[in-house]
């Protein structure tokens, strides 16, 4: 799906994935925000970005919650992830490397491990269970 005149009308290409007639859909830098397809369960990110607000929304566009979904997998090709992991290796003065980011969130979400006070957050975020 496309923006040119050719492209599958974009209505009936996200009917189809919704409905499960497609199993995939590609788009470019057309669902960046406003698209609500909860089923979907694995994002692709295939473009360079500085911007943390568009990573996070081709990121989130598989965050919702659907009956039946029991995971979203992400790959990021381009690895647009590292650069955003460098806050929280800031934030918790950790060695470089994935691995260490893991095991402070794992720590988080053990409650063993406390945010500073000027960024802790009244919401709670827990995984999901079904």
């Amino acid at each position: 799906m496309h923006s040119g005149p050719t492209s599958s009308p974009r209505a009936a290409a996200i009917e189809a994935l919704r409905d499960g007639e497609l199993d995939v859909l590609f788009a470019v830098d057309m669902f960046n925000e406003g698209l609500d397809v909860p089923d979907i369960d694995t994002v692709m990110m295939l473009r360079p970005t500085e911007s943390a607000i568009v990573w996070l929304q081709q990121f989130g566009r598989g965050l919702r919650k659907a009956p039946g979904k029991t995971h979203l997998t992400v790959v990021d090709y381009i690895g647009n992830h590292r650069s955003f992991l460098l806050k929280p290796q800031t934030l918790f003065q950790l060695e470089p490397g994935d691995a260490h980011v893991a095991r402070a969130i794992d720590r988080l979400l053990a409650h063993e491990l406390e945010l500073p006070p000027a960024v802790r957050s009244p919401m709670t975020w827990r995984p999901s269970t079904s």
